[in-house]
């Protein structure tokens, strides 16, 4: 399958996964995003973003029935969500801050990273900041958790989810996040 598909692969220069890795995105500068879904095995129609020639870090969310592809502008501090069914744009957000990376979550959320400032915890389906995380650059958590690991500058905590609230602040060299 992938070998068949390696021509659609080659082209890309951002990638990523959704919560339950039944579905992955791609980006790439020509400014068109590509969805395949680990369930059907199909790539979804590819559609433009909005940011034209400069697409970035990507994100999913949702279940495969309705994802929702998160892109942040590469180098610029804009970002916009798009319905994976159908390509049409969600919302978008402009004059945020430089963005560093985006991290899928749990509930439909999203967590985007800045070169200065908080991290924002996003709803993925409307665009809203639902929390904000001082000092964190990186978040992972599980499909449905109620902690999360979050990146504070080389430092790893352990965070509580909602509320999102740094509760151990002592370094952890490693971790992984299992589902049954």
């Amino acid at each position: 399958m992938l070998q068949r598909e390696a021509g659609r692969l080659a082209r890309f220069q951002f990638i990523g996964l959704g919560q339950t890795d039944e579905a992955l995105a791609t980006a790439d500068l020509d400014g068109v995003l590509r969805v395949f879904r680990a369930d059907t095995l199909a790539w979804l129609p590819d559609f433009p973003t909005i940011f034209g020639g400069v697409s970035g870090l990507v994100a999913l969310s949702g279940a495969p029935a309705s994802l929702v592809a998160v892109v942040c502008a590469f180098g610029r501090g804009a970002i916009a969500a798009y319905d994976c069914a159908t390509g049409a744009l969600r919302w978008q957000r402009d004059g945020l801050p430089p963005i560093s990376h985006v991290d899928p979550l749990a509930d439909g959320e999203i967590a985007a990273s800045f070169e200065h400032g908080p991290m924002h915890i996003i709803d993925a389906r409307t665009g809203t900041t639902r929390s904000t995380i001082r000092g964190a650059r990186g978040i992972r958590s599980g499909r449905h958790p109620s902690l999360a690991v979050a990146d504070f500058d080389g430092t790893y905590s352990v965070v509580t989810v909602k509320p999102w609230a740094r509760q151990w602040r002592i370094p952890i060299d490693g971790f992984a996040i299992l589902s049954a």
